[in-house]
């Protein structure tokens, strides 16, 4: 199961609509920010250590009318990058 940490999770600054439903990850801890665009974003909130990324990409098509292996294959990359960034990872998170 992948998760977000809450220092993430509560951080989420969503920019609306006039930047297509983008938003800014700020982490003040750590002292870092990331943008993300509108499915990354998706993905993000879907991460809560109970959804596998088959239950991700089963959710994601089903509001995007999208085909579940691309789906996958893309909610894969996205979730390799945030584990990359210490966005997201396995197991619980500490601190």
């Amino acid at each position: 199961m992948i998760q977000t940490p809450h220092s993430w999770v509560d951080a989420i600054k969503e920019l609306g609509e006039s930047a297509n439903g983008e938003a800014i990850l700020y982490n003040a801890p750590q002292g870092k920010a990331h943008r993300i665009n509108a499915t990354a974003l998706e993905v993000l909130k879907l991460c809560n250590g109970e959804r596998t990324i088959n239950e991700i990409a089963e959710k994601l098509a089903e509001i995007y009318n999208a085909d579940l292996e691309v789906l996958k294959k893309d909610i894969i990359e996205i979730i390799e990058k945030f584990a990359e960034l210490k966005i997201v990872g396995e197991g619980p998170f500490e601190g």
